[in-house]
């Protein structure tokens, strides 16, 4: 079994160790109870705040998107693909 997961954070939580604590939580439930073998996560290559809290939670960036995303002024930008493995 696996999943993705998606998220978002208003900016007047961050810093504040909000994201990895309710991923933590999801993590849990979605690997331990609910038998799931992998979980991926998506993420703009610009957002390190992102990339540190997957990887200090564990997950391991296993690819590099090109030209991901595209924003309203009609430029392209990059994506990381990160995965953590039940083991």
């Amino acid at each position: 079994k696996k999943c993705e997961v998606s998220y978002g954070v208003a900016t007047q939580f961050w810093g504040k160790g909000i994201f990895r604590q309710s991923l933590e939580i999801l993590i849990n439930e979605i690997i331990f109870n609910n038998k799931f073998h992998r979980i991926q996560a998506t993420t703009s290559s610009k957002n390190m705040r992102s990339i540190m809290s997957l990887k200090k939670i564990g997950f391991k960036q296993e690819a590099l998107l090109k030209d991901y995303y595209r924003n309203y002024k009609l430029e392209y930008s990059d994506a990381v693909i990160l995965a953590l493995i039940s083991s």
